[in-house]
């Protein structure tokens, strides 16, 4: 198969992603004054990805109104020691998820002096907690930046989000646990949106089995599915014996009424 995407890359250190975009492999660049466009032409399985990819570098004097909406994917280079970074990155997610489609994202976290120093683990775990549909690499160098693009293009392929198949065995138990606290939420919160987030962290963890092959994984969120089923189902007849109560209580309250008018 053939296709054709839009790639934007974004970062509030603007001259460190210039620099850093100068380095990979692209093909066609031109300067749009507030971007940079590239093109590049990649392979993905048995598929082919023409790229155009498009690099902010006038975070102040981009169009964002018209880059983002056009983004079929985005791939974000966040320095986590530095807080202006992370305010802007708090600022412009919720954006980028206001679009009324949904745009896989993928983080970057990197030091723009030197290897990151906090443990890459602590740093992934935390955004996929935070951020279960968003995936991310540490300390990504210009030289393997393709492992990051065809991330993302195997997420704009399927339509599902990004996941790096070198992450998979440390984001399964992260997808199980929060299915438990998602599925808790709905049933206690009666929010009925949290069982659909629920079934996306848990078809997330299936994929995540699949993928590795894994026996173990496969039984454990077969034991997950059938806990949760038990417990939906013991919720749905509490909440049926509470209405039958109710309304039990209410004729009864009722026929006492009426009788005490007939004893009058």
């Amino acid at each position: 198969m053939h296709y054709i995407f839009k790639v934007l890359i974004l970062s509030f250190n603007s001259e460190f992603l210039s620099g850093y975009i100068s380095q990979v492999d692209l093909e066609e660049c031109e300067d749009k004054n507030n971007y940079i466009e590239c093109y590049k032409e990649l392979n993905v399985f048995e598929s082919t990805c023409d790229l155009e990819i498009d690099t902010i570098v006038d975070i102040v004097h981009a169009d964002y109104d018209e880059l983002i909406p056009s983004a079929d994917g985005i791939i974000y280079f966040l320095n986590p020691l530095i807080q202006e970074e992370l305010e802007f990155f708090e600022i412009t997610i919720p954006i980028i998820k206001s679009i009324k489609r949904s745009i896989p994202i993928i983080i970057v976290y990197i030091n723009d002096k030197n290897h990151l120093t906090s443990s890459a683990n602590n740093l992934l775990e935390n955004l996929w907690t935070q951020y279960p549909d968003l995936e991310g690499f540490v300390n990504l160098l210009p030289s393997r930046f393709n492992q990051a693009l065809q991330c993302l293009c195997s997420s704009m392929i399927s339509g599902d989000t990004p996941l790096n198949i070198e992450n998979a065995r440390m984001r399964f138990p992260i997808f199980i646990n929060l299915a438990k606290i998602y599925f808790k939420i709905a049933m206690k919160g009666q929010k009925p949106e949290y069982y659909y987030y629920t079934a996306q962290a848990i078809k997330k963890a299936a994929l995540i089995a699949d993928t590795l092959k894994s026996k173990k994984f496969k039984k454990k969120i077969t034991k997950l599915e059938k806990i949760l089923k038990i417990n939906f189902l013991y919720h749905k007849l509490i909440k049926k014996l509470k209405k039958r109560l109710s309304k039990l209580k209410k004729s009864i309250k009722k026929k006492n009424k009426r009788n005490i008018k007939k004893n009058e």
